[in-house]
């Protein structure tokens, strides 16, 4: 799970870091629920 963050942040590097915050955000509920 907090490999799925990392990975996720190192994307928002390459794209829009406003939505990949907010999808990465949404995942990572979804997953912790």
């Amino acid at each position: 799970l907090y490999l799925s963050m990392y990975v996720c942040m190192y994307v928002c590097r390459y794209v829009c870091i406003y939505v990949c915050m907010y999808v990465c955000m949404y995942v990572y509920m979804y997953m912790y629920i």
